[in-house]
């Protein structure tokens, strides 16, 4: 017989899997879709999920072959992968044409195999050459990453170059053929004779002994600077060559026919908003802009406004500027544009046109204006306050939008043309009129027709015309989905009449889809998630605790729409034609459904007593596909791919049966639009909890003002009024029998008024367990064990933990030991547990901590946030639960400016980074420490990290040592260990990555090198000593030397045998004020940074 056990789950398709017994443990790997590696690497009896991405495309099969795990996929794919240090690791690949199915090795040939598409086989020899330890990567070999014109390039390759003779191949990108350039050790320089916005393409020759090899990029746009290969087949570099731009003016523009001068045709005393787009993205001649200014003037004089960031629309980023204008006859204006990889731009035209110079004075003698092509709209609406929104005629492009005063009366300026004038007001239906407006002054006045709930909407699709705006139940902006701006989730609207519910969804598709899902109640669906509805239908969601969908809204780039029942976790009925629907301008849709169809069979009125609708709305792919942009907005964040696992955590509550009558609401009980009646919705009772034996406290839902509650013996009525003007949400009733109790409260407001009553709970009174437990909300170590601690009454006969892993249906079950129950490693690795705490005393009553339904959530990051202010002392946990914490102490002033610090576990299983020794085998535990923007602490940090009893399975606890990670080599640290805590700690001005391990006998912190660098931002002026200089600090060591270099590559001094830098030049000379680059060599061992002169 066979016992199932569950080890890891995974995403995406599995296509093959082997089990591995090796010398360092035992493995099971598998391969599968997305070009996911997974394997399970057994320690201490427990099997620990590593999920390599070497990013090859779909992966089909995995054989072990003469000591290698042979891995076949896509695209020809077939590698060679290793165990290195208990790590999986490629060590060749070799590409092929078309997919690979299945490969071997061939002991009696020594050739690996491979059987693909068409019926083809190939075969391949493994070389005898020997690869050269050398890289090149462009954001740490390329100086400056993004030259501007005329600024030498410097290209530098990294490792052991000393047995490798370098040459350098470069061309623009639209030449035929490569210029060549030998490198001088390792650097060779090119000479930028380019003018702004070439594309430069270049790769490296490297010849050891007769063998020619040539270094490439695995990337293809100008965005990829952190990767490179190594192959010997010169066609492989010259088609994937590494690439750069002229950094020269940037892509950035203002067309103020398209929204960016809003309004565009200001009245005096109007706000005034200003908007500049940037080509953020893409292959084109993308810039990162870090802002600017906007130049304008009324008379002579020019006056300057900074920009401010506004939004992101892939592939463009915008930034505005804002001012009011007392009044103008001649206003004109340019934008000054500063990037970090382009030149200053300056941005300037007319109506029609937008232009960019890196010459200010080009845009000063052709600024933008404001003319006076205008013509006058105004008029009075009825009622005040309402919303006037002008459209193209025909579209919905907005031209302008403006808001009546508290009279009722609006006027604005307008070009001429015919336009759609839609006004809008709160409980009022809108009014649209199509008017030609020519120059002069055009009059437009408005009556609104009020509305009032329930009402029947003759629909038309169009959300303006169909809503009103307090109709509106959940709004989402049009540009913060994750696929970008042609494919949103925006507004969303519902009302509804006697027997009909109305939907308004708002939106953008780009052959793509919209989902709806609606939940009615306890009717139909009662789903956890939509994976396995039939095909068309399914998506990978998963829906949250309280929300049960029982109908999908789906519909197709706002042409088609289908409605569907959902009568079972993989079945449905298709019941389009029960509704009707119409769409808008490809961006709306407005969706009619009878209740009669919602609650079909249910006879009694209109509603289910109380019915409350519950909608999730979202933005989805095809078949299989996930979230990624929905309204409501969720907390988590989607998926990188487009199938990956989505779980909703928030959505939609609309109630339409307040008074639980089984009508849907008048306005007078919704208290919606009437101003003279608003009632305070009902107070549900959430909690009754015994705390003695005769007293019980009852809690309600907080909806202000004063309550009252009434108690009965009897079910099913009201009884005697207990209480009221009770100002708090819960009350304590004591002197109670042996009894089954009846609970109904309600809401009073300021005037007298009641609510209607809640429903009715019970209680039996009798004897419970009490439990007592601090609630579990975050957990900063996934992949660890979760300690779930709680205190029982000694009446307590079985008490237990449940808990679900997100994503997953299945619910465990933990018995406490004593007062601890244990979620095991395995299951702490997604980014959310739901758990409760169950406890069974010996009269056979229970009592819950949660519950199923609402359960208690625990969020598992591996990193803790902070920010950090210059005159701020502070300790920051990364596990705030834990009992002996790993945190940082950061006394005031060591930071010289506010910082953002990122303070993250790294599972040593699932990190792959050399090691600093042989001795060192494998790290306990790893670390890591980052600050944006980046700032050298200017004083020791106190850090306390932790480590872990299953880590440390041959290890000498009382050796173990933290070693800094200084993107080359592993560099010890004195530190402190705490065995009884399982602590280390450590003082420092470091960050980035550090580790723990045990300390092999030959380290010795004495000869550790470089310690610190002092001032990296310093003031050759400054009257403070200690400010006056570039300081190192070190060891005692035998030699050291400095060498400073301009960020081009230029050596401009030389410093031997001290350890300071005044900020002055080879010839005695005041360096200029900017940034440089420090080369120190201390005893061999060389450190590289940055440092910058302030005067």
């Amino acid at each position: 017989s066979y016992t199932k056990t569950k080890l890891y789950k995974t995403y995406g398709y599995l296509s093959s899997i082997i089990y591995y017994e090796g010398e360092t443990g035992n493995y099971i790997i598998s391969v599968g879709e997305d070009s996911n590696i997974y394997y399970l690497f057994e320690k201490n009896g427990n099997y620990i999920p590593v999920n390599l991405y070497p990013g090859r495309g779909s992966l089909y099969s995995i054989e072990y072959k003469n000591d290698e795990f042979i891995i076949s996929g896509s695209d020809g794919y077939l590698g060679i992968y290793e165990i290195e240090n208990g790590y999986l690791k490629e060590t060749a690949f070799i590409n092929f044409q078309g997919n690979i199915y299945w490969s071997s090795f061939d002991e009696n040939t020594s050739l690996y195999i491979a059987g693909g598409d068409y019926g083809k086989i190939y075969t391949a020899k493994k070389s005898t050459i020997s690869i050269p330890e050398i890289s090149h990567i462009p954001e740490e070999g390329r100086i400056p990453l993004f030259p501007f014109p005329e600024e030498d390039i410097t290209i530098e390759v990294k490792g052991d170059t000393e047995t490798v003779n370098l040459t350098l191949y470069f061309k623009t990108e639209s030449a035929t053929s490569f210029s060549k350039i030998n490198f001088t050790q390792n650097k060779a320089t090119i000479s930028n004779n380019f003018s702004s916005g070439t594309v430069v393409e270049y790769y490296i020759e490297a010849v050891k002994n007769s063998d020619i090899f040539y270094l490439y990029s695995y990337g293809s746009s100008l965005s990829d600077v952190s990767s490179y290969g190594i192959t010997t087949y010169k066609e492989i570099a010259i088609s994937k060559p590494f690439k750069f731009i002229i950094g020269g003016k940037g892509e950035c523009f203002h067309k103020i026919l398209e929204g960016m001068r809003s309004p565009l045709y200001p009245l005096p005393n109007q706000k005034l908003t200003l908007y500049v787009g940037n080509l953020a993205f893409s292959p084109g001649n993308y810039g990162n802009m870090i802002g600017g200014s906007l130049f304008y003037k009324t008379d002579s004089d020019w006056n300057e406004v900074y920009l401010s960031w506004d939004r992101d629309e892939y592939p463009y980023k915008y930034w505005k500027a804002e001012l009011t204008l007392q009044d103008y006859s001649n206003f004109e204006y340019y934008f000054k544009v500063n990037y970090d990889d382009h030149l200053t731009t300056y941005v300037f035209g007319d109506k029609y046109s937008s232009f960019t110079s890196t010459d200010e004075a080009k845009a000063k003698e052709n600024p933008f204006e404001i003319d006076e092509d205008f013509a006058v709209l105004k008029g009075t609406v009825n009622p005040p306050l309402s919303i006037i929104k002008i459209f193209e005629n025909g579209t919905l492009n907005l031209k302008n939008e403006i808001e009546t005063d508290s009279s009722g009366y609006y006027e604005l300026r307008i070009e001429t043309g015919t336009f759609d004038v839609y006004v809008l007001s709160s409980g009022y239906k809108t009014e649209k009129k199509t008017v030609k407006i020519s120059t002069g002054t055009t009059t437009l006045n408005f009556n609104l027709l009020e509305i009032h709930l329930p009402r029947e909407i003759s629909i038309t699709g169009n959300l303006y015309i169909d809503f009103s705006p307090s109709e509106l139940v959940s709004s989402d902006p049009m540009n913060d989905s994750q696929w970008g701006s042609n494919n949103e989730v925006g507004d969303f609207y519902v009302s509804y009449s006697t027997d009909t519910l109305y939907l308004g969804i708002e939106g953008k598709l780009e052959n793509n889809s919209i989902v709806a899902y609606i939940d009615v109640g306890d009717w139909y669906g009662n789903i956890r998630d939509a994976n396995n509805l039939p095909w068309g239908v399914a998506r990978n969601h998963y829906f949250p605790t309280g929300f049960y969908p029982d109908y999908e809204i789906q519909i197709w780039n706002f042409s088609s729409l289908n409605f569907y029942r959902i009568t079972s976790s993989t079945t449905i009925e298709d019941v389009t034609g029960d509704i009707e629907y119409k769409f808008s301008n490809n961006s709306m849709v407005v969706v009619s459904i009878p209740f009669n169809t919602l609650y079909s069979g249910y006879v009694e009125k209109y509603l289910p007593a109380g019915t409350t609708f519950q909608f999730i709305i979202s933005m989805t792919g095809g078949e299989g596909s996930s979230a990624h942009d929905t309204n409501p907005d969720q907390q988590s964040s989607f998926g990188y791919n487009w199938n990956d696992p989505f779980t909703f955590d928030t959505f939609i509550k609309f109630p339409i049966d307040l008074d639980r009558d089984n009508l849907p609401d008048s306005e007078t009980v919704r208290g919606w639009p009437s101003e003279d009646y608003s009632p305070f919705p009902t107070p549900e009772i959430s909690e009754i909890e015994l705390i003695s034996s005769d007293t019980v406290k009852i809690r309600w839902r907080d909806v202000g003002g004063n309550y009252g509650i009434y108690v009965s013996t009897s079910e099913n009525e009201t009884g005697y009024l207990h209480s009221e003007n009770i100002t708090q949400n819960y009350i304590e009733i004591g002197n109670l029998r042996n009894l089954t109790y009846y609970f109904r409260v309600f809401s009073i407001d300021e005037n007298g008024n009641r609510s209607y009553l809640s429903e009715e709970k019970s209680f039996l009174l009798s004897s419970f367990p009490s439990i007592t437990h601090e609630v579990v909300s975050e957990f900063n170590y996934p992949g660890k064990e979760i300690y779930i601690k709680a205190n029982f009454s000694n009446d307590t006969v079985d008490k237990k933990l449940y808990y679900r892993i997100e994503g997953e249906d299945e619910t465990y079950e933990v018995p406490f030991e004593i007062d601890t129950a244990t979620i095991p490693a395995n299951h702490t690795e997604r980014e959310k547990i739901y758990y409760w705490i169950v406890a069974k005393n010996t009269s056979g009553n229970t009592k819950n901590f949660g519950s199923e339904e609402e359960p208690y959530i625990i969020k598992i990051n591996n990193t803790k946030e902070s920010d950090v202010l210059p005159d701020e002392e502070k300790k920051i946990y990364l596990n705030s639960t834990d009992e002996t914490k790993s945190y940082i102490k950061i006394d005031k002033f060591t930071f010289s400016r506010k910082v953002n610090l990122k303070f993250s576990y790294l599972n040593p299983y699932s990190v792959d980074l050399s090691l600093p020794d042989p001795e060192l085998s494998f790290p306990v535990e790893i670390y890591s420490i980052k600050i944006q923007p980046y700032t050298p602490p200017e004083k020791d940090m106190e850090i306390t990290l932790k480590y872990f009893d299953e880590n440390l399975s041959g290890v000498d606890e009382s050796k173990l040592l933290v070693f800094w990670f200084d993107s080359n080599n592993w560099n010890p640290i004195s530190s402190n260990v705490d065995t009884e805590n399982n602590t280390i700690s450590f003082k420092t001005k470091r960050t980035g990555t550090f580790a723990i391990f045990e300390s092999p006998s030959n380290i010795d912190l004495s000869s550790s090198g470089l310690i610190e660098v002092k001032n990296s931002i310093f003031i050759p002026s400054s009257e403070n000593y200690e400010l006056k200089s570039l300081k190192f600090i070190t060891n005692e060591v035998d030699s050291i030397e400095i060498k400073i270099f301009t960020p081009s590559g230029k050596l401009i001094r030389k410093i031997k045998n001290s350890t300071e830098w005044n900020g002055k030049t080879e010839e005695g000379n005041k360096a200029e004020p900017g940034v440089y680059i420090y080369e120190i060599n201390v005893d061999g061992k060389i450190y590289k940074g940055l440092t910058a002169i302030v005067r």
